[in-house]
């Protein structure tokens, strides 16, 4: 027997105790200051305890792999640039990397050690295509740290088990911080030092922190609801300020989120916002988001009584916040497995995420954040992506969510015949035409918004403990509000088979209108086209998009596609002239005469002729309702009534 380790095991098992359990806590110290070189710094000091150990004496520690809310392998692992690894006297101690598993790590620990301590660095600002939301990244004035980037825990473990005390050091310029988990900041001559409270593992991961030089927080008057604050951080102060319309659009969308999906689940909400180059991320949190975007993003946002066309990166903003109920409070069995390591099961995304992809549209539209024309563009749009598919036709919307992690790149060539991330648009779509069934079925006197007040009607959770569904639950909520519907034949039909016809007549039928195509552009139309510049989409009609002439994207079947024409072409003639955006316009109104395009195409240095037989001339889609007092997109996004 071995008597020293038989004694240590004992004095951990007493350390390990319910009265001691409190000093098990991993302390975890986070070195930003040299994050404006797009580095990070962490040293953990991980207790030992026998059930950490296996029979060798080893700890073995993993590297974060599935974080909640990628829905794929997005622990940026490969972004590591150092490791190692102490004992208790501070000597070094071997480790090895298991080769089976590369985000897992062996360390020896010896015999007379309770704790080893772990140093690590990371480097920021290089996610790869799966983890922008869940990355850390940093600039010469502000940063913002996920800490799932720096983290080494014990294997097997819940992450509602471990602990840890965390501590980031920041530059001493940095003096703004904000993120959801409690903090205090103290601030010295040369650094900024945050002391967190200490959280579950999952609490850590679910909370990460923005910083810098100019952070601008703005508190949201919000009386009967938790504390909601925006938050935003950029190198210039004008750039993190919010225009003054988005405080009344954010208070009111909180509202009607309350409305619609129960009063707010958790202690407070704060939107993190960063505002720097390089940066395009969204992603939910609990009781924050982390979104990063352009550094005029804010000073362009206009008011909602102008046509803003899109504003996509502003609009996610509804998106996330819906996640605190649609994903963070309830989320499909085996999404969210309760070890970071651990496989997850996606098929379920049309829920998780097509269900929060409308109804953060209803948000929106029902709080002003966009305009009612917005709403119905927004749908537009779904529907002649959806109609383009080509991919529908062999591969089930339940498929792009259980291979959401190899969909999450887009496709540079043919990505209308492979498919995208359709679980979100598409997804949205089944449950705007459950609403329309419901609501017709029903004769106004239901809606889908009964359907979210009772799927979320659940008891609230620690983060990272949620409720669970299937999709037999799923079915019998549906059927709770609306029985004469088949909603498993539905959901067989629309998500889990291929679509031998890509049409979204069904869907248009059920909420009363119809595609009309017409010379003339909506006025949101107008402005979309203003702002893309040198781009023509004419995919709906010729098959084919193109940015400064050259051809970005193909509908596989369609007009430019029989006729050969291949994608990175480059057209350079128009009906005898050379290319410009404003000559091909002028031939594409000449067609209806015509009954032609001519195209003289650059292909890998040879210059083709290509002749599209077409006389459609230019052709604009609309969204017309067929009766204009049976209106029931407007119905539904009418806001709720209530505060």
């Amino acid at each position: 027997m071995n008597y020293a380790r038989t004694l240590c095991t004992l004095l951990l098992m007493l350390a390990t105790s319910p009265l001691l359990a409190s000093g098990t806590a991993i302390d975890l110290e986070v070195d930003a200051r040299q994050l404006p070189k797009k580095l990070l710094h962490a040293t953990l000091r991980i207790p030992v305890t026998p059930e950490r150990l296996d029979d060798r004496g080893v700890l073995t520690l993993d590297y974060p792999l599935f974080i909640p809310g990628t829905h794929a392998p997005s622990g940026p692992i490969e972004n590591v640039a150092g490791f190692a690894a102490t004992d208790c006297q501070g000597q070094p101690t071997t480790w090895l990397r298991n080769p089976l598993r590369p985000e897992s790590i062996e360390v020896t620990v010896p015999e007379e050690c309770d704790e080893v301590t772990v140093t690590t660095t990371y480097i920021a600002s290089q996610p790869n295509v799966n983890s922008r939301g869940v990355d850390s990244y940093g600039w010469a004035d502000l940063g913002a740290i996920s800490f799932n980037t720096v983290l080494w825990v014990p294997a097997g473990e819940s992450h509602q088990d471990v602990r840890l005390a965390t501590t980031v050091r920041l530059p001493a310029h940095w003096t703004g911080v904000a993120g959801s988990l409690p903090h205090t900041t103290k601030a010295t001559s040369e650094e900024v030092i945050v002391t967190f409270e200490e959280a579950t593992l999952a609490e850590l991961v679910d909370a990460p922190m923005i910083a810098g030089r100019n952070l601008v927080t703005l508190e949201l008057d919000l009386p009967g609801h938790p504390p909601h604050t925006f938050n935003a951080v950029s190198k210039e102060l004008v750039n993190a300020t919010p225009p003054d319309w988005m405080k009344g659009s954010l208070e009111e969308m909180v509202r009607q989120a309350a409305l619609l999906m129960g009063h707010f689940p958790r202690r407070r909400f704060d939107f993190l916002h960063v505002f720097a180059p390089g940066i395009s991320a969204g992603l939910e949190h609990g009781e924050s988001t982390l979104m990063g975007d352009d550094e005029d993003t804010l000073v362009e946002a206009v008011p909602k009584d102008d046509l803003q066309a899109g504003g996509d990166s502003i609009t996610v903003i509804p998106h996330e916040y819906v996640h605190a109920w649609c994903g963070k409070l309830t989320a499909p069995e085996g999404l969210v497995p309760s070890d970071f390591n651990a496989p997850i099961r996606s098929e379920m995304l049309w829920v998780y995420e097509g269900l929060t992809s409308y109804l953060d549209e209803l948000l929106a539209v029902r709080s002003n954040w966009v305009t009612f024309e917005e709403f119905q563009h927004h749908l537009l749009r779904s529907i002649l992506s959806a109609e383009g598919r080509e991919g529908r036709r062999w591969r089930p919307l339940e498929d792009t969510a259980a291979d959401s992690r190899n969909l999450r790149g887009r496709s540079a060539r043919w990505g209308e015949l492979r498919r995208r991330q359709d679980y979100y648009a598409e997804g949205a779509l089944f449950w705007l035409e459950a609403d329309a069934r419901i609501r017709r079925g029903t004769q106004g006197e239901r809606s889908l918004d009964d359907f979210v007040r009772s799927f979320f009607d659940v008891p609230v959770r620690p983060v990272g403990d949620l409720v669970t569904y299937t999709r037999d639950t799923v079915v019998e909520k549906l059927h709770a509000v609306y029985p004469d519907e088949d909603w498993d034949g539905l959901i067989r039909a629309r998500i889990e088979s291929p679509q031998e016809d890509l049409s979204m007549t069904h869907l248009l039928e059920q909420i009363g209108y119809q595609l009309d195509w017409q010379d003339d552009p909506t006025a949101l139309q107008k402005v979309l086209d203003k702002k893309s510049k040198e781009r023509i989409d004419v995919m709906a009609t010729l098959g084919f998009a193109v940015d400064d002439g050259v051809v970005e994207n193909l509908a596989p079947g369609g007009l430019a596609d029989q006729a050969g024409i291949p994608f990175d072409a480059e057209i350079v003639g128009v009906a005898g002239w050379r290319y410009s955006k404003d000559r091909f316009e002028e031939a594409l109104k000449a067609t209806p005469e015509s009954g032609q395009l001519d195209l003289l195409v650059d292909i890998e240095g040879q210059l083709k002729p290509f002749t599209l037989s077409y006389d459609g001339g230019v052709r604009h889609p609309h969204l017309v309702p067929v009766d204009a007092d049976d209106d029931l997109l407007r119905k539904i996004a009418e806001p709720l009534s209530g505060s």
